[in-house]
């Protein structure tokens, strides 16, 4: 009887966990349309920011603190909600990406990508930056 609540509770949690993810996924892809990021590519900035810790970077895009206040005001939500709320976190790392470092500008997406982790004025592609773009392109 116990194994069989197990095996149950762990394909509950499976369930769940598959319906989160797909549920993030969908936040990513709805930021992108919204903010004219190319198609997957904040998922795979997402994969690469799961090393950063959680007491100063937030939600799926590790957003830092410090930049926080200026993308809430940037999409209209609160610092709060792109702490933790996904959607509103890939959101506002869509319109980072697209406003504050150029990507709406640039002819290349990965200078604003480059400018997203190393700030504007890094303009040799730096290792994060090359690591994503070559996960993109595959």
């Amino acid at each position: 009887m116990m194994f069989k609540t197990l095996i149950t509770a762990f394909l509950i949690s499976t369930v769940i966990s598959s319906t989160a993810y797909a549920a993030t996924q969908n936040c990513a892809s709805d930021a992108e349309t919204e903010y004219r990021v190319p198609a997957g590519l904040l998922s795979v900035m997402s994969a690469k920011e799961i090393s950063r810790p959680k007491d100063t970077f937030y939600g799926p895009m590790r957003l830092y603190k410090e930049i926080i206040p200026l993308a809430a005001s940037g999409i209209g939500a609160t610092e709060n909600e792109i702490k933790t709320n996904p959607c509103q976190n890939y959101r506002a790392a869509a319109w980072l990406l697209m406003n504050k470092f150029g990507g709406k500008d640039a002819k290349d997406i990965f200078t604003a990508v480059n400018g997203y982790y190393y700030g504007p004025h890094k303009k040799e592609f730096g290792a994060v930056t090359l690591k994503i773009k070559k996960a993109y392109e595959g």
